[in-house]
């Protein structure tokens, strides 16, 4: 097998990165912080505000995944 200089790793990681940022992105859909139409407030109750606040760092994560693998792999594969 042929060796795979930096370039091509930098490259096969930002494709996986880029690959799991969009499964996270299918499953959690898109970051609301990031929408034209905000997500209506939790109001008083605790628990549904947690969990809102862990769905959208899991969106904004996938989110950052997405667009940084896609980055990094077109950055390997110009170089």
């Amino acid at each position: 097998m042929a060796e795979l200089d930096a370039a091509r790793w930098l490259a096969l990681a930002g494709l996986g990165a880029a690959w799991h940022g969009l499964q996270i992105l299918i499953v959690g859909g898109w970051p609301h912080s990031l929408r034209k139409n905000r997500a209506v407030a939790a109001g008083s109750d605790p628990s549904l505000a947690f969990q809102r606040f862990w769905i959208e760092q899991y969106r904004l994560i996938g989110f950052v995944l997405a667009i940084g693998g896609l980055a990094l792999a077109a950055w390997g594969l110009a170089r």
